[in-house]
Parts: C-alpha cells; structure tokens; sequence
C-alpha cells in the first residue's frame, strides 16, 4: 500500500511537471505570435535550433553579439525583434535601431539585468558597479567614479607616454628577433600599468619586472569563456573552485594596499582635499576618514571596495587592452590608412620620439588634434565594440513605444545591442561592411544619429573610463604607428572565407575577425603578431 502511494505522488508529481512545461511552452509560443523573430520558433526547443546553427557557421566560442548581428541581417529584422530561448535561458528582446536604445539607456534607463551580476560575481565578487542598480550603483559610482572625469584624466597624458615608451621599447625587442608574439598580452601589460597609476597612484611595473596582480587576475578571467559557453553545471562548479585562491589572494593585495593608504593619510598632519589625491584608491581612503573620526575600514567596506577596484583594473585594462590589438590588426590590413596617420603625426608632433613625449606632458591636450587617429580609432570600435549590456525593464513597466507600437519588454531580457547597430547598413551605409574612417569626419559624422555608434554605450551607465581609454589609444598609436609596421599572424583555424553578410573581414584574418566571449568581447588566441621597424627609424 505504501508504495503504491509512492508510485502515486511520482506519478502526479510527473504529471503535474510535464503540464507545467508544456503549458509554459504553449504560453511562450502564444506570447511571441505576430512578434518580428527569426524562422523555425519550436513550441519545444524554441528559437534553440536556429541559434545553435548560427553559431556552428562561426568559429567556437564567439560572442552572442555576432549571433544577433546574423540573425537581424539574414531574417531582415526590424530594428526590435525576438529571440525566444526558453526554458535554456529567459527570452530577450533585442534592440537594434538607434532610437529604440536611446529609450532604454537614457530616456528611462533601464536597470541592469540580473545576468549580469550572476556572471560578474565569481570573478569581481557581489554588486560591482558593473553589476549594481538603483542605491547600490549610486554608492559605487560615487567611490570610484570621480577618478575618471575628463579634467582628472587629461592630465596623465605625460605618466601614460611615459608606460607607453616602455612598450615601445619592447616592441624594438620583438621587430630585432623577428617572432611572433601575443599583441594582447604586451598591450595589457602597458594598460595595466597605466590604470595602477590611475588607481593605486604608482606603476605596477608590469612591463618591467612583472605584476603578480595582472597575472592574478588575469589567470581570474580565463574561467569566462567557461561560464557562458558551457551548460554543465560540473565544469561551471570546477571552473568556480579554481578561482576561490585567486580571488582570496587578490582580495589580500587590494586590501593591504588599502590599509597602508590609510595609515599614510591618517599621519598627515592636514588632509588633502578629494582633488589634490592622485589616485582612486586615495580618494576611496580619504572618503573613509571623513566619514567620521576613528575610521577604520572593517571587512564589509574592504569587500565593496575590493569589488569596485577589481572591476575597475579588469575593465579598464581590458577595453584599451583589447582595442588597441584591433587597431593593430587593422592596420596590417589597410596601409592607406597607416600612412595617412603617419601624416598626421608628423604634421602636429616632432618625428623625434623624445621631444613627442615632451610635448605631450606640456601639452596634454595636443592629442585633441589628432582627428584622423580618433576617427580610426572610433571604426576599430565600430567594427569591434568591447562592451555588452543586458537590461531589463523597470518595475511596473510592461511595454516599450517604438515606431507607433508597443513592444513587450516584462519578464524578458532587454539586449541593445551595439554591434548590430554598428554593422546596420540602414544607419552605417551600404558601405557598412568596409573599415572606411572617414565616415567619423565632418559632415558625416555630424549626420550620423548620437546612438548609432555605443561601444562604451550611453546614458548613465555608460563605461565611465571611456576618456582615460581614448587617450591612452591615441597615445598608444601615436607612439608607435610611425615606428613600425604590423604584420598580422593568421592562424587558429576556420580558413579565411567569407562566413557573414555584416562584414569582409573573415575572407583576410579568418577567425581573428570574430570577437571571442570572455569578460568581454575580446580578440581570438592573443593576437599574434609580427613586428618590424621601419628603415631609419
């Protein structure tokens, strides 16, 4: 008897389970009916099988914003459309037209999707300001914000020439040997060491004797691809195991560092004022003392501020990091291009690479007539945004107004995605697939819609060390463009045909040409490449 009982309660518990997923199947194909979305919707796999074919055509491991970016193009989708992957993941609803972003980023931003903080979180640890929304974001914004305001970031033209002539000095090294070697992996050492000056007000020495604390937290990120790619929950599990020690150790580093900045600033018989300290972390200590007499800094406010400067050393050495490997590329490709920013350098700083760097510390503003470099710059990012956000909308929000319709938005995530916007031929041109700079000057730039292009994304959530990025980049180029010539390595597979309709790239670099998933959107195998010095130089 009992075990009939048993069998019974399974059974209705079978039962019961089975009518719940076909009635959320049901539900989810009602849901999205008379809703632009791509072909073959299954009331049982969803939008899965189409997905999954997708991205065989692209080589493992690229980025869902390549995927978006095919599925928009090949199914001509409107500047709003569906892609319904339940029950694998929640439902997005994806934006494409400028406008459309615009509501959902600075009209009535909408808050960060949970998503994002379940990734961020094994790696920068809980609530970054990354991650964060409402209060929270606020509070994180304020302690680490400040050290990245244009007036506060100009001036370090001068310290970044200085990191970058190191590079350079390197770079030599390569062209004399005649190797390949990881673009990536030396540009980061060079950005690491510019974002610790910004954020510890010293140099890591990365580029010199080596940073424990890059290799940490680099070592920190390479579980990324791990975490979004897989669906077994036993290689999430491991990959989660093995960043505990990275994590405890980098936690160590920050908060040592911390307690000294602490006892230094409390021995000074008067405090400086928020502008006069040279480093976020300073600014972050100050705050504390201020906040009342006998501050210590307790493991809650370590935590968050361990958080917030672990997210601010990984982003920000990863977006410049990642760009300039793309400007690198690209100019292997394009010598037209190259020779026309050798002009351009030429005609506002001296040929000479020392008296360049002398002016750019008496001058941090001269790299403000560099238009063509910006230009070039702002297509690599075209080509190649780093950032991708996920939102979702606000409570009581149910719909979106776009184009004389409502557009469901509860319940599902809301992705406004920059590089499909980037890749539009009905905002970029027919000539949308070419890297063409010059559509970033004059006229054209100034006709072409302010949300057309958003790698560092917009409103108040955009990256808020996007100035210190642009300057380092131009900095980066313009002290080496004209010193060497680069010769991209293409290799890894996948041969060198033409796989996408939204660019040309593939048929030159091959696999290269596809973002990788990580942390970011970020270049595939380290970027090899070659390097020589240029006769006379």
């Amino acid at each position: 008897m009992f075990g009939v009982s048993n069998w019974l309660i399974a059974a209705t518990m079978a039962l019961a389970t089975a009518i719940y997923w076909i009635s959320k199947a049901l539900y989810m194909q009602l849901r999205f009916r008379g809703l632009p979305q791509p072909p073959k919707h299954s009331w049982i796999w969803a939008h899965t099988t189409i997905w999954e074919e997708t991205a065989a055509k692209l080589p493992p491991f690229t980025h869902p914003q390549h995927v978006y970016t095919y599925l928009a193009q090949k199914y001509n989708m409107p500047g709003i459309f569906y892609v319904d992957m339940w029950p694998f993941v929640e439902s997005q609803v994806v934006i494409t037209d400028p406008d459309a972003a615009q509501l959902v980023l600075t009209t009535n931003p909408y808050p960060k999707h949970p998503t994002i903080e379940k990734f961020l979180r094994p790696f920068t640890g809980p609530d970054s300001i990354a991650a964060s929304n409402g209060e929270r974001w606020k509070y994180n914004h304020r302690m680490v914000g400040s050290g990245f305001t244009p007036t506060y970031v100009k001036p370090m033209a001068g310290m970044i020439a200085e990191q970058v002539l190191i590079f350079h000095e390197r770079l030599k090294g390569f062209a004399e040997s005649g190797e390949p070697f990881s673009m990536e992996e030396e540009a980061a050492k060079t950005v690491f060491d510019v974002i610790g000056k910004v954020v510890f007000g010293f140099s890591l020495e990365a580029q010199t004797t080596g940073s424990p604390l890059l290799e940490d937290l680099r070592a920190s990120i390479n579980p990324a691809t791990t975490f979004i790619s897989t669906r077994n929950p036993w290689k999430k599990r491991k990959a989660e195991k093995g960043l505990q020690a990275l994590r405890d150790r980098v936690r160590k580093t920050l908060a040592d560092e911390m307690n000294e900045r602490l006892r230094v600033l409390q021995d000074e018989k008067e405090l400086p004022s928020r502008r006069q300290v040279k480093s976020v972390l300073d600014r972050i200590v100050l705050d504390r003392i201020q906040s009342g007499p006998g501050a210590t800094l307790d493991d809650a406010f370590i935590d968050t501020a361990v958080t917030n400067l672990k997210a601010l050393l990984l982003g920000g050495h990863g977006t410049t990091t990642d760009t300039f490997t793309w400007v690198a590329m690209l100019l292997s490709l394009y010598p037209d291009v190259v020779a026309r920013l050798r002009e351009e350098h030429d005609a506002h700083f001296s040929p000479d690479l020392d008296t360049t760097v002398q002016l750019l510390v008496a001058n941090p503003a001269a790299t403000n007539d560099l238009a063509f470099t910006n230009a070039v710059i702002k297509e690599t990012l075209r080509f190649f945004p780093i950032g991708f956000t996920i939102r979702q909308a606000p409570p009581g929000v149910t719909h979106l107004t776009w184009n004389g319709r409502r557009w469901p938005v509860k319940n599902l995530m809301v992705v406004p995605c920059a590089h499909s916007t980037h890749m539009d031929p009905g905002v970029w041109g027919q000539d949308s697939k070419s890297f063409r700079p010059d559509r970033f000057l004059g006229d054209e730039a100034r006709d072409t819609h302010r949300f057309a292009w958003r790698p560092f994304e917009r409103g108040p959530r955009a990256c808020i060390a996007q100035d210190l990025a642009m300057d380092e980049l131009r900095i980066m180029m313009l002290l080496t463009v004209r010193w060497f010539d680069f010769e991209t390595v293409v290799g890894g597979g996948g041969g060198t045909s033409e796989r996408v309709m939204y660019m040309d790239l593939d048929g030159r670099v091959g696999d290269l040409a596809f973002q990788m998933v990580g942390m970011e959107a970020r270049p595939r195998h380290d970027m090899k490449m070659k390097v020589k010095l240029r006769e006379g130089k």
